[in-house]
């Protein structure tokens, strides 16, 4: 397991939405901090910069900054201001959002930056990842196959969808139900390469340990699909900002289901 990664520029077209906050007390609190109004913008130019589809506009002064993307995993709040969407002063509840299985969703929270004019940039701390990313990947590497075709993959007992969530905390998964099933169809996957290895990608909540299995259904050589199971550890849990891909291989006449986890 790598420890440590760079950070990489947002892919153009990805969407974000940064809400603007006047802080009330020392430290952040979206539950008295004063809602000052949001915005919704585009990456683009592949350098992470952002191109505005809705502009945020503020008065000078000092703010915090909420990003998180994707937009429609859209923030709720209410209360005292009659500012749609926001809330203001002591009256407003906590913003939260939905999350579910699929969306990447990344926020930052950038504190106490001064807005002096319409000419001077505001510098987002980076996005961290809330979320968990699932990769299933087919690796034949056996003399006598000829052609695969992957009809599904998936794992059982995953975290109930959605959660939901204070903005820019950690997704409260602890003490979740865990009886979702994951299932990406064959159609999602890579066209085998010429060692017949494909590959399809997922996003998905964080899960606590728990029992989970993990499933392949797979046609051979032009044959009926057959579905190849296996108990994972129960130890096992999905940690946010993770990858883990699961590899079946095919060894003589053995079958062999590597996992390798990463950033």
């Amino acid at each position: 397991e790598v420890t440590t990664r760079a950070s990489s520029p947002l892919s153009d077209n990805t969407t974000l939405r940064i809400l603007a906050f006047r802080r009330v007390g020392q430290s952040p609190d979206l539950q008295a901090d004063e809602y000052m109004g949001e915005g919704t913008y585009r990456a683009s130019s592949g350098n992470g910069s952002l191109t505005p589809v809705h502009s945020l506009l503020l008065r000078a002064g000092s703010y915090d900054f909420y990003a998180l993307t994707p937009e429609t995993a859209t923030a709720s709040g209410g209360g005292g201001s009659g500012i749609p969407g926001g809330g203001g002063g002591t009256t407003a509840p906590p913003y939260t959002v939905s999350v579910g299985h699929g969306m990447d969703y990344a926020t930052s929270l950038t504190g106490q930056q001064t807005v002096v004019g319409a000419s001077a940039p505001v510098l987002l701390n980076d996005l961290g990842r809330r979320c968990t990313k699932l990769i299933f990947e087919l690796s034949p590497k056996a003399g006598n196959i000829t052609s695969v075709g992957v009809e599904s993959a998936g794992l059982t007992n995953m975290t109930h969808a959605p959660i939901e969530a204070a903005l820019h905390t950690a997704l409260p998964v602890s003490g979740a139900a865990q009886d979702d099933e994951l299932t990406i169809a064959g159609g999602e996957f890579s066209a085998p390469d010429a060692d017949l290895n494909t590959s399809a990608a997922t996003v998905t909540l964080p899960r606590e340990a728990g029992k989970f299995r993990f499933k392949m259904n797979v046609a051979f050589n032009g044959k009926a699909a057959a579905e190849f199971a296996a108990d994972m550890p129960e130890t096992l849990v999905f940690a946010p900002g993770t990858q883990y891909r699961f590899t079946m291989k095919m060894k003589g006449g053995s079958i062999q289901l590597i996992l390798t986890v990463l950033p």
